[in-house]
């Protein structure tokens, strides 16, 4: 219910049934892991964790295929300074492997769809032109 729900509580709730177990979040020196959850992919404890483990499961990730990750870093009880903190050492330690090979791997995606985008052009409907006369002034004040 809007402004009456409280989302972190019903997290904490359900956190276990959906792939975020505490005891398994709080593992220490372990990979992280992935589990199939009834309609796809859930993370057992998201990207928590040293900057070897979050390298090794966006490769992870990389290997399947996506090309792009979100991470909530705001969300919970999570102080600013601990966020920016999170952010820095992604960047530093992180982002600089996979940053090597981002243009090769964008090109190749180019390449690789683009017979779909072509396609899907092809179908699209011709631009609209604007009526006979119509025309947008060289400057004007707003």
């Amino acid at each position: 219910m809007p402004g009456r729900t409280a989302i972190w509580d019903e997290f904490e709730k359900n956190r276990a049934s959906m792939g975020f177990d505490p005891d398994i979040a709080g593992q220490v020196g372990q990979p992280l892991g992935a589990q199939l959850l009834a309609e796809g992919l859930g993370s057992l404890r998201g990207a928590i964790g040293t900057p070897e483990q979050i390298r090794e499961l966006v490769r992870r990730y990389e290997a399947a295929g996506v090309d792009q990750l979100i991470f909530v870093s705001q969300a919970g009880r999570n102080r600013h300074e601990h966020i920016c903190e999170s952010l820095e050492l992604f960047a530093a330690e992180v982002m600089p492997e996979f940053a090597e090979r981002a243009d090769a791997q964008e090109l190749a995606k180019t390449e690789r769809l683009a017979p779909a985008v072509e396609a899907a052009l092809a179908r699209r409907p011709p631009p609209r032109r604007p009526p006979a006369g119509f025309s947008v002034p060289a400057s004007f004040e707003i």
